[in-house]
């Protein structure tokens, strides 16, 4: 029953993404075609690949598990996208290619006894978590500066998160493009409490000791993407990051006795370009 209803989860999730996702392209390309900006199908580049990634089991945890990596992108020449990347999608609405600025949706994985570790796996079920905000930023000169805020839509944590982030567009040939960034992430109490904090109510039968987690910065997180792109249409896409866990989050007995506050994403995929 568990595994039927983690199924039945991820299908609604991918059926509510690729429906958002049409939606939106469409959207787009109508407009887009109805200013004269796009041509007859209104996208200039579209790219649609799967691959998959190393990430820790459970924020916080020092066990890794391997999950999908999805990735559908429908630039258009106005300046508006569609971007789905992992977990998130954004949908850009200003016809401009400089400022950036719509609505993102993004998916949190849920936190259950299959975690490797014994004393969270016992600990209250974390369901699964959609999270929907708002997106907006800059480019210029190759550097590529954003902030986002999303809060849960889905009653799994009921909080909110704030996410600023910067990055460099390197271009060093024709077929590599490479992107350094860094970001940083605020959490509120409710988020902090439901993954960190521990009390009567979500100890379950693990024997952890009490601890509240109060809102702040809950994380710091440098990256390189590396896009490669020799051929006509495929491409390799690839990544790692390293996320290091702060405050409340860093001193959570989830992270600092029974995880680690390092933590590292490794992922890689092949996508095709039309």
């Amino acid at each position: 029953m568990r595994m039927e209803k983690t199924m039945k989860q991820m299908l609604i999730t991918l059926v509510a993404l690729v429906f958002l996702v049409g939606v939106a392209g469409s959207a787009l390309a109508f407009v887009d075609s109805e200013t004269g900006e796009g041509g007859v199908r209104g996208a200039t580049q579209m790219a649609a690949g799967a691959g998959l990634v190393m990430v820790p089991d459970y924020e916080g945890s020092d066990d890794y598990t391997a999950r999908p990596l999805l990735l559908f992108q429908s630039h258009y020449k106005s300046g508006r996208f569609v971007d789905l990347f992992a977990n998130r999608l954004r949908v850009n609405l200003l016809p401009n290619a400089q400022y950036y600025l719509g609505p993102v949706l993004q998916y949190r994985a849920k936190r259950d006894n299959d975690v490797d570790d014994d004393q969270v796996s016992r600990m209250k079920e974390v369901d699964t978590a959609i999270e929907a905000g708002v997106f907006g930023g800059f480019a210029l000169n190759n550097w590529i500066v954003s902030i986002q805020y999303v809060l849960d839509v889905s009653d799994a944590h009921d909080g909110s998160l704030v996410t600023l982030s910067g990055g460099y567009r390197y271009v060093p040939s024709r077929d590599l493009t490479l992107m350094p960034t860094l970001s940083a992430t605020y959490a509120d109490s409710d988020y902090m409490q439901t993954y960190f904090g521990v009390s009567a109510g979500n100890r379950g039968t693990s024997t952890l000791p009490n601890f509240k987690a109060s809102s702040g910065l809950k994380d710091v997180t440098a990256a390189l993407l590396v896009d490669y792109h020799p051929w006509q249409h495929w491409k390799l896409v690839g990544g790692a990051g390293f996320k290091s866990l702060l405050g409340d989050a860093s001193d959570s007995p989830l992270v600092d006795q029974q995880g680690s506050d390092s933590q590292l994403i490794v992922g890689i995929m092949a996508a095709y370009q039309f």
